[in-house]
């Protein structure tokens, strides 16, 4: 006995034809090929940001910083490649801001920048004994990065 069909119903789209594939598939091909090339840019810019040149340039400074004692100011010391704004920030362990050094301050010379921090908070008051790392953002740039030397903080036992 031959197979009857059910009448499609009124106002439906008839099955594609041949190998068509539906719209949503298509859609969802077309978004699929759009993030693999979104994706393969993205690491193509990735890999030329680690491969270019530093634009900040860490210097060693003193690392201890004793408030009380004789050692009350460090310099936070780099050096910049190209002019720019340049914003200085001191943060503790945490990531948390602790004392704001320089905001977009222009530099107009490349070359060696000394910042001195005296181991105060935004506030005045002396920061708790721990270790602090320098942050420097170069606006125009757009680059953030912390100087690899950090500062560790401590005081002397009062006599």
């Amino acid at each position: 006995m031959p197979r009857v069909q059910p009448a499609a119903a009124a106002g439906a789209e008839p099955p594609p034809a041949g190998g068509e594939s539906p719209p949503v598939l298509r859609s969802a091909l077309v978004v699929l090929l759009v993030l693999a090339i979104a994706s393969f840019l993205a690491l193509f810019i990735d890999q030329r940001i680690k491969l270019s040149r530093p634009l900040i340039i860490d210097h060693p400074a003193a690392t201890i910083l004793v408030p009380n004692g004789v050692d009350r100011v460090v310099g936070v010391r780099f050096r910049v490649v190209h002019r720019d704004l340049v914003s200085v920030v001191i943060v503790d362990t945490a990531g948390k801001r602790v004392r704001m050094l320089l905001h977009d301050q222009p530099v107009r010379d490349k070359g060696l920048i000394d910042v001195p921090w005296d181991g105060r908070s935004d506030t005045g008051v002396l920061v708790a004994a721990g270790v602090y790392t320098p942050r420097v953002t170069l606006v125009h740039a757009g680059r953030t990065g912390p100087i690899l030397t950090s500062i560790r903080v401590r005081y002397k036992p009062a006599p």
